[in-house]
């Protein structure tokens, strides 16, 4: 405390107190009908932090604003943060593996799940963060967080070995979201950086091989061998369309080998690519068709990639 300013509470009550209280202001007059009113806060608000009395002072006022808007009977919520593990001043400067407080980092996924559960609740002021529970460490490898399990928790697949080992990460569904899980992920318990289109052609087999053997590993010698090479080694395919290419050559491709029926039409997803919905396409008891972004398609607006489509 004995360092702080007028100066330091100055620039970080700006855009903590001042917008709060002008944004309050406006939105009761020009907002009459307005479902939600919601600011982030920060858990050095509720619990303190060394250092940062000023802006825990900032985000202190910005909930007492919720709190005096709730009271009145008008939509408002405060939500206290702790560590964000993806993005923010805290993720660049010391990375994902900080414990603040007795608090560690916290997934973007996670913290979107919990918004739409907070959106839905009355309290002007709530907390998200998550508690760190220190763990015994241990030399051996089966204490080492299984890579598989893992991806199985982010993709909600509760046993993703049994899986058909090709399959690669876009067949089984993976958003934008899961991409910064995974990526976190591999960055934590392998070392491993890689870029969206490596990540994109990872399979069930490439993660076995980084996972490493195990305690009882049933592994064959030949497969055991393979798990020292190096990652640039480590084989990234996928057994449906080719997803090595980025960008697609052809805009129509047939997914599956169905003859008869009225054909159903599947626009690609962000990605440009229709690779992923091979496997799904063989389900399908019509044939089926995917449209893929070329390089060819405009790309100004929605409007003109449609028509483009179209013709």
């Amino acid at each position: 405390m004995e360092n702080q300013t007028v100066r330091n509470f100055e620039e970080v009550c700006a855009p903590k107190v001042t917008s709060t209280v002008n944004l309050d202001a406006l939105s009761r007059d020009l907002c009459p009908h307005l479902q939600w009113f919601l600011c982030f806060s920060s858990v050095s608000s509720g619990r303190g932090n060394a250092g940062q009395t000023n802006y825990g002072y900032a985000n202190s006022v910005m909930e007492r604003i919720c709190e005096q808007r709730t009271l009145q009977g008008l939509p408002s919520l405060a939500i206290q943060w702790g560590p964000i593990g993806d993005v923010g001043v805290l993720q660049d400067t010391v990375g994902s593996d900080v414990v603040l407080r007795g608090t560690t980092s916290q997934s973007i996924r996670s913290c979107l799940s919990v918004l739409d559960k907070f959106l839905q609740q009355k309290h002007p002021v709530v907390l998200s963060c998550i508690p760190y529970i220190q763990e015994e460490i241990s030399s051996s490898r089966t204490s080492k967080l299984s890579i598989l399990s893992a991806v199985g928790k982010i993709f909600g697949i509760s046993n993703i070995a049994s899986m058909n080992k090709e399959l690669s990460l876009v067949e089984l569904g993976m958003d934008s979201l899961m991409e910064v899980e995974l990526r976190h992920l591999l960055e934590h318990e392998c070392d491993l950086i890689l870029g969206p289109s490596e990540l994109r052609k990872l399979t069930i087999k490439d993660l076995r091989i980084l996972e490493g053997p195990l305690e009882n590993d049933t592994e064959t010698p030949d497969s055991k061998a393979a798990l020292t090479y190096d990652i640039e080694e480590v084989p990234l395919y996928s057994n449906a369309q080719d997803n090595s290419r980025l960008i697609p050559k052809e805009t129509i491709v047939r997914l599956n080998s169905v003859k008869s029926g009225i054909p159903l039409f599947i626009v690609h997803p962000i990605e440009g690519t229709v690779g992923m919905l091979y496997s799904l396409a063989q389900l399908i008891t019509v044939p089926v068709f995917g449209i893929q972004f070329t390089s060819e398609a405009p790309e100004d607006s929605f409007e003109k990639v449609a028509a483009w489509y179209w013709m």
